[in-house]
């Protein structure tokens, strides 16, 4: 169980002008014991349920700030470490999830929530330390439970990351954005905070506090309509050191390459014919992303890299 929580990680019609939010985003309501913001599972009720619960009773990984980015309240994720008879001392991130955080046996379970919105970005605030070599993710994923399968397929996905340059004594406002893999509508969204990325980096000193997350923009319809409009073609797919990418569309303008986790690994300005140097790109799944002048996406797809 304690290898899994070190492992936590975010391996996650148009609408009006403001997009749908998650309920208690700014982390103005608190409730339970422990003590958790509400509509939102953490690492602490977990572990509180486990059969260690006993050497977590007086340690708080995610805890109630009143040092806001706005309104009265905000959360605070903290690293702690804890000594465990026949396991020994350990370092554990704090991390919480919009939805539930549970145990099933020695495995974390992570449910999401009910959400059917398409929104295209994400802000936060966050402030505090993280120590030299750690990194705080916050993340989200969009998924839809597919009845011929009866399994969930990824919608979308975003991911950021917090390193000790970034972080600091005062808020500094983070926006990332969502990547669309499929045109199915989401039902569950999970969106993730922890306090650090993965069991190598886990240092005690890292403590953030996080505010006020809020979506933007809408992607209603852009893999629907705007990818009718405009042709694109990438080949050959799957690719081993080159991949073009082409349009003869007049508002595709750049073209952005991301892996699974979210991370951009490469944008250009999108000619006719764009080569794409995927030499350097280990085997697997990538998305790429054609965007507008104003950087709103047209259309997103897939390629893969075979070597």
């Amino acid at each position: 169980m304690i290898k899994k929580i070190c492992t936590i990680g975010l391996a996650l019609g148009t609408m009006a002008l403001s997009a749908q939010q998650m309920n208690n985003n700014g982390f103005e309501t608190w409730s339970g014991s422990p003590l958790a913001p509400t509509s939102w599972g953490t690492v602490d009720q977990a572990v509180a349920a486990s059969p260690y619960g006993a050497f977590f009773s007086s340690i708080h990984f995610v805890s109630q700030s009143t040092s806001p980015y706005a309104g009265t309240y905000a959360a605070t994720l903290t690293t702690h470490s804890v000594t465990i008879p026949g396991a020994g001392t350990v370092s554990l991130p704090a991390a919480m999830v919009y939805g539930t955080m549970g145990l099933a046996g020695t495995s974390v379970s992570i449910k999401g929530t009910p959400f059917t919105y398409q929104p295209t970005s994400v802000s936060y605030a966050i402030k505090g330390t993280v120590i030299s070599g750690d990194s705080v993710p916050t993340g989200l994923i969009l998924t839809h439970w597919n009845t011929t399968t009866n399994k969930r397929d990824t919608v979308a996905r975003g991911q950021d990351y917090v390193n000790s340059t970034v972080a600091g004594p005062t808020y500094a406002v983070r926006t990332y954005p969502i990547h669309y893999t499929s045109t199915e509508i989401p039902d569950t969204l999970v969106y993730l905070v922890a306090s650090s990325v993965k069991t190598s980096s886990v240092t005690v000193g890292t403590s953030v506090t996080v505010d006020d997350i809020q979506f933007s923009g809408s992607a209603a319809g852009i893999a629907t309509n705007k990818a009718a409009q405009i042709n694109v073609l990438a080949y050959p797919n799957p690719a081993a050191n080159q991949i073009t990418i082409s349009t003869t569309a007049d508002n595709a303008k750049n073209v952005s390459v991301y892996d699974l986790t979210g991370r951009m690994l490469y944008k250009k300005e999108l000619q006719n014919k764009t080569m794409v140097d995927v030499s350097t790109f280990e085997n697997g799944m990538y998305i790429y992303v054609v965007t507008d002048a104003n950087n709103q996406p047209l259309y997103t797809s897939k390629f893969s890299v075979s070597k």
